[in-house]
């Protein structure tokens, strides 16, 4: 075949080929009875009107209804438009954790439609507890249409499949053959090898996993190589694990940028990329101010804890009964060059 002839053949093909795909799309999705369902794709932005779509969290100390969530709750939701990738050390129960699982609902239902999200705990058991919340939240607001609930042959989603713990899936109303799915996976680097499609990656608590730092970094490692390809986004919350391990890391280095006064707002998201991921310290005083927890509750955990308190709410890489010494602090004079001084 000519050259000439070919420019001609591809586009009347490529057309051809567009028609069918778009005539097999409709078939399924009467076949599917998409327009019995509610399958809204106006999706808020902000996290005020997304939450409003949704059945109140039920405040478990109180039992009465969350109407608005916390002022750092806003906060991180509204980091997710400025930064790809995202660190927060964080102190427990201040409900960071569940803004996270509204914004992995969030990409569900946009950027990440038809392709894969990773919910990643300390353990395979806490990563299908978080898919638990996941599903729970979507089946009690307006979206709860799109999660799929029975087998649907059509797409090769068998009973056993959509029954699963680990693994939820969404209806993809631009092209029902690709459906969303969201997988509760446990933080082990080979767990995620076989990931292909992943759009957003949450990985909570992983500093509490049984895996040693060096294997929670190269658990990181993979987990940010399954973005190579869809330029996809990743949050990592947890508390720090000592002066060590991944969080600690980014840690570190966003504050080695910050001081050359790089700001990673600043950049575009392809180009931050190669750069660290941006990260915010939270500690207790922000559940304080939200509510989350009294300050009575906050003294009895600082008496019963003592030099544990940080780790678990003080947002601080390391505890308070440990000292660190530096070569200065052993200098006797500016002559010094005794072993402790560190000079020679």
């Amino acid at each position: 075949m000519s050259l000439t002839l070919q420019r001609r053949w591809a586009p009347a093909t490529t057309k051809r080929i567009q028609k069918r795909h778009k005539a097999q799309i409709a078939e399924l999705k009467n076949k599917l009875q998409f327009d019995k369902l509610s399958l809204p794709t106006d999706i808020p932005k902000g996290l005020d009107e997304f939450y409003s779509h949704f059945d109140p969290i039920i405040n478990p100390d109180t039992h009465e209804e969350v109407k608005r969530l916390a002022d750092h709750q806003r906060e991180v939701w509204d980091d997710q438009y400025r930064y790809i990738y995202r660190a927060y050390p964080k102190s427990q129960k201040i409900y960071l954790s569940t803004t996270f699982i509204l914004e992995d609902i969030h990409h569900a239902l946009t950027d990440a439609m038809g392709m894969e999200i990773i919910i990643s705990g300390q353990s395979a058991f806490h990563s299908q507890l978080h898919l638990g919340d996941f599903k729970k939240y979507v089946q009690t607001s307006e979206y709860k249409d799109y999660l799929i609930t029975h087998a649907i042959p059509e797409i090769g989603l068998e009973r056993n499949e959509v029954t699963k713990a680990t693994v939820a899936y969404m209806h993809n109303p631009v092209n029902p053959f690709w459906p969303t799915k969201i997988y509760a996976v446990g933080a082990n680097a080979g767990a995620l090898i076989s990931f292909k499609k992943i759009k957003h990656i949450h990985a909570s608590d992983i500093t509490r996993s049984k895996e040693t730092p060096e294997k929670q970094k190269e658990t990181i490692a993979s987990m940010l190589s399954r973005l190579a390809n869809s330029k996809g986004s990743m949050v990592l919350e947890a508390p720090f694990r000592g002066m060590e391990g991944p969080l600690y890391e980014q840690y570190e280095k966003f504050n080695e940028i910050t001081e050359k006064g790089i700001r990673l707002d600043k950049l575009s998201r392809e180009d931050q990329r190669a750069m660290p991921f941006y990260c915010k310290p939270f500690d207790y005083t922000y559940g304080l101010k939200s509510g989350a927890f009294t300050e009575q509750f906050i003294t009895g955990e600082r008496l019963r804890l003592g030099p544990l308190f940080d780790m678990y709410y003080g947002a601080k890489p390391f505890q308070s009964d440990q000292s660190w010494f530096w070569p200065d602090m052993f200098q006797t004079s500016p002559e010094a060059n005794d072993f402790f001084a560190g000079l020679t």
